[in-house]
């Protein structure tokens, strides 16, 4: 069962009384510690029993049995979270396996496991596979499953929680909901100055050179202002050099027709330069910017000039790269790029 779609069933009286044993199935051993604390706690409101978490290395084997063999206070049903039993060591993994297949009850039991060991379980648990990440859709439903954020709210922040990227972590996403909660409807200046930084970098650097390589240049200056002075100028010229490497082959190949060769080459690049934005791409200017970053590279190390990085953005947006400019770059300083700006 996909994991929204489980917390969909969950809202529903009998759902959870259901079953015995709850198995949530993590990819690459991905686990979203905020999430399973904001699901127990919905699961509180939820059941009439305690929900409680067992921490089947440290704690006592025997006490542990104890609990989930006999019934709560006043015979409710109380829901325990074993954690993650992937990570147990090999005997302890093993007994647990088995101790649950062979669970009926009086209580339920949540707990997580790699997805690759779901074959160790039996039919009868009800298997839940987690999202590593989730789109706007998702994001929208977490919220209202959660009730974290009001519905006016939710629609003023969830766009732009998802501007830097199709989807988030699904931590990260719960991470927002807490901050949306505070939020009201204040959320301007919240997405201006803090949203850049609690959102996955990758995808901040991912956008960023989407809208470079397209040269959409107003969105490319707006996230370049929030995320620019985050690195330091070494960083970005590795981060560049490496983009326009593989940009600069890449389009060599595909417009070569060697597009088995060009996929190789594609890790990195933004999505929308591999579908089509390539097409436009001149090689020869990728070649000449790849040659201005390495002589950046050298005058900044022998502390020769400032505001390479500011440069190389105009001239590639103002197509006025050449090789002239290549053999000229030792020649701008600090007052030479603020006459040519």
């Amino acid at each position: 069962m996909k994991l929204l779609l489980f917390l969909k069933k969950l809202e529903q009286s009998s759902f959870l009384s259901s079953y015995c044993t709850i198995c949530f199935l993590l990819r690459d051993n991905v686990y979203p510690l905020l999430f399973f604390s904001l699901l127990s706690q919905k699961v509180q409101r939820l059941i009439e029993g305690n929900v409680e978490r067992l921490d089947l290395e440290l704690q006592e084997q025997a006490q542990i049995l104890s609990k989930l063999e006999i019934y709560g206070f006043l015979g409710t049903t109380d829901f325990y979270w074993l954690g993650n039993i992937s990570m147990l060591p090999v005997k302890k993994k093993k007994f647990w396996f088995e101790y649950i297949n062979c669970y009926k009850g009086p209580h339920i039991l949540g707990f997580c496991i790699n997805e690759r060991e779901q074959a160790e379980l039996k039919k009868d648990c009800l298997c839940v596979t987690m999202d590593i990440k989730i789109d706007q859709e998702g994001f929208e439903k977490l919220a209202l499953f959660f009730n974290k954020i009001q519905s006016g709210v939710l629609k003023n922040i969830s766009k732009p929680f998802f501007s830097y990227g199709a989807t988030i972590a699904l931590d990260k996403a719960c991470l927002l909901l807490q901050y949306g909660q505070l939020l009201g409807n204040n959320t301007k200046q919240f997405c201006d100055e803090w949203l850049p930084i609690l959102i996955d970098p990758e995808q901040s650097l991912f956008k960023v050179s989407e809208y470079f390589l397209a040269k959409r240049v107003k969105e490319f200056f707006s996230l370049w202002s929030k995320i620019g002075l985050r690195y330091p100028e070494v960083f970005w010229i590795a981060f560049w050099s490496d983009i326009l490497w593989r940009s600069y082959h890449y389009t060599n190949l595909k417009k070569s027709g060697k597009s088995a060769e060009a996929k190789q080459l594609g890790f990195k690049l933004p999505f929308a330069f591999l579908k089509w934005d390539w097409k436009k791409a001149d090689p020869e200017e990728l070649k000449q910017m790849h040659q201005f970053l390495y002589i950046m590279d050298y005058n900044l190390k022998n502390g020769v000039g400032s505001y390479y990085i500011e440069l190389l953005y105009i001239k590639f947006f103002l197509g006025q790269f050449s090789p002239q400019d290549i053999q000229s770059v030792s020649d701008y300083d600090e007052t030479s790029f603020q006459a040519h700006c």
